[in-house]
């Protein structure tokens, strides 16, 4: 079960579920918000940001 700010967002099962355990194991920290986003299916939205932008 993936959750947001204690709100119940998705609910994974079978290879799905492994899958992305197996993505979340091997991700660095900022890869992943991006592996969850496209979990819960928010990731076409672009209301994420990987890294701040420089300027």
């Amino acid at each position: 079960m993936l959750f947001w700010k204690n709100r119940h967002i998705k609910t994974l099962n079978g290879i799905e579920a492994a899958r992305f355990i197996d993505k979340m194991k091997q991700a660095d920290p900022r890869e992943t918000f991006l592996i969850m986003a496209k979990a819960t299916g928010n990731f076409k939205r672009g209301n994420y940001q990987t890294s701040p932008k420089e300027e």
